[in-house]
């Protein structure tokens, strides 16, 4: 009974309290609602705050292991070691740094394929940053190539020059394998000349040749397996932003497997959990009785249920919209994809070099001109003559040199007296060449866009060789003609026609009548 009346006699007193308390909590909702949220009122304190929270969460490896990554290390790594074995046989410094270079080219590339599957197809600016440690080692690899043109080597690192650019199909949308194949038969241009030269008299060469073309044949068959269309983004979680991925393809060996950050929003634990939000606050007030006022009331959840009630007024406000009207233009939020202009634009492009015109031993090299007339003159029958990378030049050989090389020029014209053993135009477009004297053979290989001028002194000797090559055209004195300088055009077929006879393939030249 004691106990009771004390209970009893204290009721008073606790109810009052409550009505306190009551009266502070709602006086402190309303503070919260109309005052600034407390992270604008004090960022300092919050930003230490998270920033404590974020150092104190655990780092987590952000990048994990895929199949695509492991397959391709297991391919590639096994074919590059071997191949730098055999450079080693070769005793030649230069040419064993340049396989260590290819080695370094793979393991980069390798990071790309892994920061791709953990990233959201990027932007062309932030896919150039990608894109940036694999061209900086395909431009090492060129500038190693350059820097060794008196080497009698250097069929072999143009070979590895050549072949190397198979590594820029990351840039290469929906054809991949084309592009991979198309530098393969690049390379081969200069392998087989180093078996030509060294089949009988050095048979490590032959195993170079063998050991450098299945590194590029395993770079088809991994690229024909998980990547037919093209590089693929996004499959493999946790998804790293562009800065990430960026950071992890720069980081060094050791931290390859972690992605630092330097924010606290991207932390390699889990993010700090956001501050709770403010109480809910009750309008107490009556509802508008007007539910058909255009004006949405003010004020909590009140106004909700105001335009819900509306009925089928709600929707008079709404504007109308032309169905013929035109698309608005994208803004610059959204990011454009690539689009490339020609085939394999996207490939990575080469440095251009100062223009050069030099005799090496004998070899003549003229190189990286552009819009220049250039006149050379042979003074020994066994010299050379190697034209690489001329834009819209006219060059003028004078008697009589033992071969003409003609690499990767446009829009050029090349007037030469007589070869010895042949002219060879490689990788070239719209160019014009035009032998004066006697000239037994002209090798044409992936060029377009070629006129070829001869006269009575070779058109019956000589021999046209022609390989994924297009619009070539030959053109010679019209004699039937009164304008002695009336020439008549002659195109070289392009369509074949296959048949099977007897259980073998008959490939014949379709005929055209010029």
């Amino acid at each position: 009974m004691e106990q009771l009346n004390t209970a009893g006699a204290s009721g008073p007193n606790l109810i009052s309290r409550l009505k306190q308390a009551t009266s502070k909590l709602q006086t402190i909702a309303t503070t919260l609602v109309h005052a600034k949220p407390e992270s604008q009122a004090h960022p300092e304190t919050h930003s230490s705050d998270a920033a404590e929270v974020a150092s104190s969460a655990p780092q987590a490896v952000l990048v994990t292991n895929i199949k695509e990554v492991d397959e391709y290390a297991k391919r590639l790594n096994e074919a590059v070691s071997e191949f730098q074995a055999v450079c080693q046989q070769l005793e030649d410094p230069a040419l064993l740094e340049m396989a260590q270079l290819v080695q370094e080219l793979t393991d980069n590339q390798a990071k790309l394929i892994q920061a791709a599957a953990q990233t959201q197809k990027p932007a062309i600016p932030e896919f150039q940053k990608m894109l940036a440690r694999i061209q900086a080692s395909l431009e090492s690899i060129s500038n190693l190539k350059n820097s060794n043109r008196r080497s009698k080597l250097f069929n072999n690192f143009s070979a590895i020059s050549e072949g190397v650019a198979a590594y820029g199909w990351v840039a290469i949308e929906k054809t991949p394998m084309g592009y991979i194949t198309d530098m393969k038969e690049s390379s081969q241009f200069y392998t087989n000349r180093v078996l030509k030269e060294f089949r009988e008299s050095n048979p490590i060469q032959v195993e170079f040749v063998k050991k450098f073309l299945h590194i590029i044949e395993q770079l088809f068959l991994y690229v024909k397996m998980y990547h037919t269309t093209g590089l693929k983004f996004g499959y493999s979680r946790p998804l790293l932003t562009s800065d990430q991925a960026i950071e992890f393809i720069n980081s060094s060996p050791e931290n390859a497997h972690n992605v630092a950050n330097n924010s606290s929003n991207s932390a390699g634990g889990p993010p700090p959990p956001p501050p709770p939000p403010p109480p809910p606050v009750f309008d107490d007030a009556p509802m508008n009785s007007d539910t058909s006022s255009s004006k949405p009331m003010t004020g909590g959840i009140n106004a909700l249920f105001s335009e819900i009630n509306q009925g089928e007024g709600i929707t008079k406000n709404l504007k109308k919209v032309d169905k013929n009207a035109p698309k608005p233009p994208p803004t610059s939020s959204q990011p454009l994809e690539p689009k490339p202009i020609g085939k394999y634009k996207n490939s990575l492009s080469t440095p251009s070099l100062p223009p050069k015109k030099e005799l090496n031993g004998k070899r003549w090299a003229i190189e990286n001109f552009v819009n220049e007339e250039i006149s050379l003159e042979i003074t020994d029958i066994t010299q050379t003559v190697y034209i690489y990378n001329c834009t819209g030049c006219t060059i003028s050989i004078s008697n009589k040199l033992n071969n003409l090389s003609i690499d990767k020029c446009s829009k050029s014209g090349i007037i030469f007296d007589a070869v010895v053993s042949s002219c060879d135009l490689i990788n070239s477009q719209s160019i014009k060449l035009q032998p004066n004297l006697a000239i037994p053979l002209i090798n044409i290989d992936k060029s377009n866009g070629v006129q070829l001028f001869l006269n009575d002194s070779n058109k019956d000797s000589i021999e046209i060789l022609t390989a994924k090559s297009s619009e070539i055209n030959v053109c010679y004195t019209d004699h039937t003609s009164e304008d002695a300088y009336d020439y008549r055009e002659f195109f070289v077929p392009e369509q074949m026609k296959t048949t099977v006879v007897d259980g073998k393939l008959i490939t014949t030249v379709l005929e055209h009548n010029g």
